[in-house]
């Protein structure tokens, strides 16, 4: 059990990336059991540990099987607190206007991937404060150019920097 779970904690299976979104955390997940049990039946040939070949043979597919519905159930209840506005990451969103634009579209376009996008830099920007970029029906604050973006992150409390459109920046 134990090397189990240093094979899960190494293949990043609890990563914050992988998560709640996407097919990444069921493949990590299978890649970690996997090498468990092949390092397991390894260990066992090599230095003759006498492990029941009948423990292998039905752990790894319970197991892996028992890890994989745990997630899909972990995952629904994430997705159904998302909807709600919860268990959500909070975006700030730094390039040109219609990069940051397309990348706003590209975020907000499925809610239980859970981003929120609380503001947008622009570089160059010197309009007013106050003023708004609309995507998607959503207005999104533009808190300044690309200078503003440090203590932007603070003011409005975004836990990721989504940078978009590039060629500004060099």
């Amino acid at each position: 059990a134990a090397l189990w779970l240093s094979m899960l904690a190494g293949f990043h299976t609890r990563s914050a990336k992988v998560v709640g979104a996407g097919a990444d955390e069921y493949r990590r997940v299978v890649n970690a059991s996997l090498a468990t049990f092949g390092a397991m039946a390894i260990a066992e040939l090599v230095v003759k540990l006498e492990l029941s070949r009948g423990y292998l043979v039905v752990a790894l597919p319970v197991g892996t099987l028992g890890l994989l519905l745990g997630r899909w159930v972990c995952r629904k209840v994430v997705v159904r607190e998302r909807g709600k506005g919860r268990c959500r990451t909070a975006v700030l969103a730094v390039g040109e206007r219609d990069a940051v634009a397309h990348l706003v579209d590209e975020l907000v376009d499925n809610p239980s991937d859970g981003y929120h996008v609380v503001g947008v830099c622009i570089p160059g920007y010197r309009g007013v404060q106050g003023e708004f970029l609309t995507v998607a029906g959503l207005d999104i604050p533009i808190v300044g150019d690309e200078n503003c973006a440090v203590p932007a992150i603070r003011t409005c409390g975004a836990d990721t920097v989504a940078v978009a459109g590039t060629g500004h920046f060099g």
